[in-house]
């Protein structure tokens, strides 16, 4: 049996819209986290690539901190780092720092959210930025197989394209537009907020009862995701034939969407059948593909979700010329799976490993913050780590079989080939 440190949390709506999640650690440095629910999925069409740019803009300047150099000065300089990203479903921001400057990681923390500056002539050149960005991921034949994907599960779909947007989008962005996006989206949300460390629950929340919020704070707020567009996942096959040394296959199957409640009760099936199915080392599939046979470096499965979709995910990175050999060796593993023909001592080992990232993740401070993010806004609590052990201990191998017996035939799935392969 796990047995997990007992830890002090609190959850609470401190101000109208401005949700706060609070877990007590004995630290040297205080982790705190904010979640805008306002991702790729909020854009319309000809604004593709707006909340991914807000994010790069956000760090060019604030009210207190006029510049990148001044933001990166407070934090590092500090002894801390800070950080951002972007997805479909929402932007997080996230700092750590000394416990001892738990104040200035807030400060950082809520300019970037409430306070950036985006100037125009920051804007001019974070576009080239992001444009570079764009471009290296045009290099890069694994971004291209995987941005071909996002497009063979979703066709025309907000999801079947990538998050940072598309390069006429980005240039053409003016910074009235820029602002009114973030105006309008930003603040018609709740937002989420979360901290971690032994800075007292009492200190935090007098600080944010104190804090500045823009005029356009104070609007009655929305439920989250509550407009987004559900995506059909359209099982496309794509063959594109490019001049690669590796070819770069991905195949993949619809699962539920996040928030819904057949995600809420088989998100424990679906990790243990990641894990089974290439998210480990050991598993069959890789140690058929690489290991026995060395035909490829890069393989494993992966979740792929969203509030509008969700998609389990294979990616093998293979030698030219043994394509038909590995899409075998996958329907092989498949077929073992559906027909429950794994070992209980395979199956045993793969819960151990799914449960032992669970314990790692609890022992991280940073990957505890952004699960109690993720629960708070996806399913109004905070993340439980007991219960997801729980939950897994009590799965069998005939729960996980059937469940992915269902999953391989509600559709076909989605399939792509890029590189020397490819039609």
């Amino acid at each position: 049996m796990v047995v997990f440190p007992k830890r002090n949390h609190i959850l609470e709506e401190i101000i109208d819209g401005f949700v706060v999640s609070y877990e007590e650690r004995d630290t040297l440095t205080q982790v705190s986290a904010l979640l805008v629910p306002v991702g790729a999925l909020a854009e319309d069409k000809g604004r593709e690539g707006l909340a991914h740019l807000i994010e790069h803009m956000v760090f060019r300047g604030t009210k207190s901190f006029p510049d990148a150099r001044a933001i990166m000065m407070a934090a590092e300089g500090s002894g801390g780092r800070i950080n951002a990203y972007t997805t479909y479903d929402y932007m997080v921001f996230l700092v750590q720092m000394p416990t001892t400057k738990w104040q200035l990681s807030l400060q950082l923390l809520f300019e970037l959210a409430f306070f950036p500056l985006f100037r125009e002539e920051d804007l001019e050149v974070e576009k080239e930025v992001v444009l570079r960005e764009m471009a290296m991921i045009d290099d890069d034949p694994s971004e291209k197989a995987a941005v071909l994907f996002q497009k063979a599960m979703w066709g025309e779909h907000r999801l079947g394209y990538d998050v940072i947007g598309f390069p006429n989008v980005v240039k053409s962005i003016s910074r009235e537009g820029l602002v009114s996006f973030w105006k309008e989206k930003f603040f018609q949300y709740p937002i989420y907020f979360t901290t971690i460390g032994s800075v007292p629950y009492e200190d935090i929340k007098a600080y944010i009862r104190h804090m500045d919020m823009p005029s356009w704070w104070y609007q009655e707020k929305k439920a989250p995701w509550s407009d987004v567009d559900m995506a059909k996942f359209v099982s496309e096959q794509i063959y594109k034939k490019q001049d690669t040394n590796q070819t770069y296959y991905r195949v993949g199957i619809e699962l539920y969407p996040y928030r819904t409640e057949q995600w809420r009760e088989k998100k424990y099936h679906i990790s243990l059948i990641s894990a089974i199915l290439g998210g480990t080392s050991f598993s069959h599939l890789v140690q058929e593909i690489r290991d026995k046979k060395g035909w490829a470096y890069s393989i494993g499965a992966t979740v792929s979700g969203s509030v509008a979709g969700t998609s389990l995910v294979w990616y093998m990175d293979i030698m030219p010329g043994v394509l038909s050999n590995v899409k075998e060796i996958w329907q092989k593993e498949v077929s073992r799976l559906k027909n429950g023909e794994i070992s209980e001592e395979e199956f045993d080992r793969v819960k151990t490993y799914v449960i032992g990232s669970t314990m790692m993740s609890s022992d991280s401070m940073y990957s505890t913050a952004l699960a109690h993010l993720m629960n708070v806004a996806f399913n109004g609590g905070l993340w439980d780590p007991v219960k997801d052990v729980k939950k897994l201990e009590s799965l069998t191998l005939g729960d996980v079989a059937e469940e992915f017996s269902y999953l391989m035939d509600k559709g076909e799935p989605s399939e792509v080939v890029y590189g020397s392969e490819g039609n």
